[in-house]
């Protein structure tokens, strides 16, 4: 039977891989149901597409379009499921989370299960954005207040965004607080998990170190633990400390990554020899000079000269 392909593309090139995918479908011996449940699914796509866009006009059409079949197959098809939960996320995407609880509850009503890697997706939409006048985390908050609490049981995964959402808003003290509550209900933190804390109160280089001191208690800290300490000491102008922490992941055997170099080099600021010195070490580690390689080191050549014409 053909299936659609769950891969993300943009929206121009889903509405091809959609129009070939249907002419291929018609063509076939598919039966009425299978033909339903996968057109539904090329809907899907096309959702995930647009709302990934920003194209909230797309959502809105590719919904009605979509919504006319999954009411022929009904509610308790996977493939009704998964066209709700991508409608739902598609508009979280379009940062329209009224209109996603809208949908959210338009499913309930209907019977379809949304489970929680819907609310996971949507919660992720939120919790990545930048900007002056964004409150990630108070939308998230908020989403979990009302439409997961009481509902469906958290996962890891639910705290690791709240936590990261915190990071983004630049509350470290709420950050603490959801690695908390998620060792209370249970969850014991993975590299991820703790990794993400770390990135949270970097601000604080201090309380950086003592959780990772715990988090050494309970497990091997891993790559991305040791790159979040040395962005934190970076973050407090401690470019001896954030070297002491590169020399215990190569102690370990840790293989660096382009990202352990410049934060490395984020570390030594205006000293413009000891970041040449961790950009050329990169290179000798056999690997490849990015354009943020070269952003970074042209910063600290900037840092450096200013700092040069202060002392004159």
């Amino acid at each position: 039977m053909m299936k659609v392909e769950a891969v993300q593309m943009d929206l121009e090139a889903a509405e091809h891989y959609f129009a070939s995918f249907m002419e291929q479908l018609l063509n076939s011996e598919a039966s009425e149901e299978e033909r339903l449940s996968q057109t539904i699914l090329g809907m899907a796509v096309l959702l995930d597409a647009a709302g990934r866009a920003g194209n909230e006009t797309g959502v809105r059409h590719y919904f009605r379009e979509g919504d006319t079949i999954s009411r022929k197959l009904g509610p308790r098809a996977n493939a009704t499921a998964s066209f709700y939960s991508s409608a739902i996320v598609a508009f979280a995407n379009c940062r329209r989370l009224d209109l996603s609880e809208e949908w959210l509850a338009l499913a309930e009503k209907r019977g379809i299960l949304v489970d929680i890697g819907t609310h996971i997706s949507v919660l992720k939409t939120m919790a990545w954005r930048k900007g002056r006048d964004e409150v990630p985390l108070d939308d998230c908050e908020t989403w979990v207040e009302r439409n997961i609490e009481g509902r469906l049981d958290p996962t890891a995964e639910l705290f690791r965004i709240l936590i990261r959402a915190a990071m983004a808003q630049k509350l470290p003290e709420r950050a603490e607080h959801w690695f908390v509550e998620a060792r209370k209900a249970g969850f014991k933190p993975n590299h991820k998990m703790w990794s993400t804390l770390f990135e949270a109160v970097a601000f604080d280089p201090e309380i950086t170190k003592q959780w990772f001191e715990k988090a050494a208690n309970e497990l091997e800290p891993d790559g991305n633990m040791y790159v979040a300490m040395i962005r934190s000491m970076a973050t407090g102008g401690l470019a001896d400390e954030a070297e002491g922490y590169y020399e215990q992941l190569t102690e370990k055997g840790i293989k660096p990554t382009t990202v352990t170099f410049h934060a490395l080099m984020a570390a030594a600021a205006a000293d413009v020899d000891r970041t040449l010195f961790w950009f050329e070490e990169m290179q000798d580690n056999g690997l490849n000079v990015t354009l943020a390689s070269w952003d970074i080191l042209l910063k600290s050549c900037h840092q450096g000269w200013l700092s040069t014409r202060k002392r004159a």
